[in-house]
């Protein structure tokens, strides 16, 4: 049964954010079970970059991607690509391709599953894919934040789904966890609440946010050290020296910056 709380109330409630046209809640919340017995496959795709630096006419970026796979509700493996140096006049260029890339990848590898991406745009990847191979995809946008942080208190502390526009969603995917803001090909709530459980069931959650796309969060990282260490055969091998751009916040905070 749906909750009472209503699209008409909350949207008084988040009136900053429905006037800024953050949030256009469309219908009631409604409640998120987890009661599925289905066995379904979970892959996680992240993607990373860190700009070493750049001389008079080129950036020289480390990139890496990782897929997290789970299967049978806890086999975990995971598959990392990179950190690969590209070269490019653009600091991002060949980031975007990257991650694209390892999602069709993820979608190859599984079938009938839920593949969690990090914050794309899932019609560019619809467009991209030759065939789902049933499985569903899920965009999680992990900073999405409201204006007032006590807003979340009012919604219910349990799982739920409420539809948003332009097929996305808020959800809360555990008790008292963190609320998300989720994409998704469909902008049904009944098909929302049915992929959703699968997602609960099959996969843990670390204060309410999957533990697949966490990991891939983790994994797909590029560390300060083999930042360094490409600098360094960067140089050895091609004689380029590389300058950093000034950061403004580290120079001002000094250590105090991470």
């Amino acid at each position: 049964m749906n909750t009472k709380v209503s699209a008409g109330f909350l949207n008084n409630e988040f009136s900053n954010e429905v006037k800024k046209g953050v949030l256009d809640l469309n219908g009631e919340v409604v409640p998120i079970n987890n009661n599925s017995d289905e066995v379904v496959p979970i892959a996680a795709v992240d993607s990373s970059f860190v700009v070493l630096g750049q001389d008079s006419k080129n950036y020289y970026t480390l990139l890496r991607s990782a897929l997290v796979f789970r299967k049978n509700r806890n086999k975990i493996s995971v598959v990392r690509s990179g950190p690969f140096l590209f070269k490019s006049e653009a600091s991002d260029n060949y980031f975007h391709e990257m991650e694209i890339g390892a999602i069709l990848h993820a979608n190859e590898t599984i079938f009938g599953g839920i593949i969690l991406v990090d914050g794309l745009d899932l019609k560019e990847i619809e467009s991209k894919l030759k065939s789902f191979h049933k499985n569903t995809f899920i965009s999680i946008d992990k900073v999405f934040q409201f204006e007032n942080a006590k807003i979340s208190s009012v919604f219910p502390t349990y799982p739920f789904v409420i539809s948003l526009k332009d097929n996305t969603f808020l959800a809360r995917l555990s008790y008292n966890g963190f609320i998300v803001k989720l994409g998704l090909l469909s902008n049904s709530t009944t098909e929302a609440c049915k992929v959703l459980s699968l997602l609960v069931k099959n996969d843990e959650l670390s204060f309410g946010y999957p533990l697949t796309l966490k990991l891939a969060h983790i994994f797909s990282k590029i560390l300060p050290y083999e930042a360094s260490s490409a600098r360094v055969s960067l140089y050895i091998k091609e004689k380029v020296n590389v300058t950093r751009k000034l950061d403004g916040r580290k120079l001002l905070l000094g250590s105090l910056w991470c």
